[in-house]
């Protein structure tokens, strides 16, 4: 009988963004899987939890790290997905081509969203005291 090498898996990371990750985030993401991750980039419009359930299935991912409005974020951890997000940093930077000072974000790390509790009012409320 032939020996064959051990499968080792590769994580497939689902990186749904209009922007590409920048070499910061991909050098952190691959620090945290020793060096050995898939990205898979879908840039497009998703309207729905559902769609991200179904990108998932489709590359399977398996992490979904994205930037998705509340309900969606919300509805995917009730689903039992735990979406990764990336949290950004205030900075001042001195722009090298003007000499001048400026303000930009730059990325700081990755965190898990585990769950999503929002308590709400209707914003007329406050309006009658």
């Amino acid at each position: 009988m032939e020996e064959t090498e051990p499968y080792e898996h590769r994580p497939t990371i689902l990186w749904i963004s209009r922007h590409s990750p920048t070499r910061a985030q991909m050098e952190e993401i691959e620090g945290i899987y020793a060096g050995n991750v898939r990205f898979v980039q879908v840039s497009r419009t998703v309207t729905s939890a559902q769609d991200v359930v179904n990108l998932k299935r489709e590359h399977d991912a398996d992490e979904v790290i994205c930037n998705l409005p509340l309900n969606l974020i919300q509805q995917l951890t009730h689903w039992g997905i735990s979406p990764i997000r990336a949290v950004f940093a205030e900075q001042e930077y001195v722009d090298g081509e003007d000499n001048v000072t400026k303000r930009g974000r730059r990325h700081d790390h990755f965190e898990r969203i585990v769950s999503v509790d929002v308590k709400a009012h209707p914003l007329s409320q406050e309006a009658r005291g």
